[in-house]
């Protein structure tokens, strides 16, 4: 049996387990003796159970402790950790490109070419679509507003009629892409093309031009005080736009006769 020396020796301490057990006889009319009923061990080093003493040297964690360490752990694990940074990564650089995509496919498609459309309603302004206009092999967008602009010539035989001209300007454009070039050169041409070494420009062209360049000025492709050339003002020793237009430059808006006189006839 246990003693009280004992228990005294070995009574219950802090932070050690205690089972809780029944000696009882089993009673009368069974044959087989009760076992010991043993509790939540709470604090002892010793435990006597039926006739034999049990030395406890493990201590055991609470059960949500348990269960949380482990959770912890599970969710600390470099391993999965890095899968998930992994992941995340993976996710923002995909939202990123589809993003970027999404953007650049609006600009292009549904933004830019809207520039084209500069509001101009007059019946001898035609759209690319109007003079059946190949697709462009790329573009090269200016920073808006611009600050000059530069009249030149195509050099083709002059036309009148509307579907000579659509004519002339499908071959003007074929004669550029032909050369390298990603589309027709001019942002802009006269309704009558020509050679203005010799043709002689009409009133109406001059009257058209200004009417575009205001427009331009409203639509904020041009700045109010652009500054307008003659070709051959820039590049000096050549011919465009022709000795015939830059007999007249100045019935275009902001013309500046800079240089006027290093231009060919």
């Amino acid at each position: 049996m246990w003693s009280k020396s004992d228990a005294e020796a070995d009574g219950p301490k802090p932070g050690t387990e205690v089972v809780a057990m029944s000696d009882m006889m089993p009673p009368e009319g069974l044959t087989r003796p009760l076992q010991p009923v043993v509790g939540n061990i709470t604090q002892s080093s010793r435990v006597h159970v039926g006739h034999k003493f049990y030395k406890i040297t493990q201590n055991v964690e609470n059960t949500e402790m348990v269960k949380g360490h482990v959770l912890g752990l599970e969710l600390i694990s470099p391993a999965k950790a890095n899968r998930l940074r992994c992941s995340v990564a993976v996710f923002v650089c995909w939202a990123f490109l589809v993003a970027f995509g999404l953007g650049f496919y609006l600009f292009q498609i549904v933004i830019q070419p809207s520039l084209e459309d500069i509001g101009l309603n007059e019946t001898w302004y035609f759209h690319r679509d109007d003079w059946q206009a190949m697709p462009m092999y790329g573009q090269d967008f200016l920073k808006l507003p611009l600050k000059y602009v530069v009249i030149g010539h195509t050099g083709w035989q002059a036309c009148e009629e509307k579907y000579s001209c659509i004519d002339k300007m499908m071959e003007t454009q074929r004669d550029n892409l032909g050369r390298g070039f990603k589309d027709i050169v001019p942002n802009f041409l006269s309704v009558a093309t020509g050679d203005f070494r010799t043709d002689e420009p009409n009133t109406l062209q001059f009257e058209h031009v200004n009417i575009l360049l205001e427009q331009l000025v409203k639509k904020g492709v041009l700045e109010p005080d652009f500054v307008l050339y003659g070709q051959c003002q820039l590049a000096h020793n050549t011919i465009p736009p022709g000795p015939k237009i830059m007999d007249r430059l100045n019935e275009l808006l902001h013309w500046d006769p800079k240089d006027k006189n290093k231009c060919l006839h």
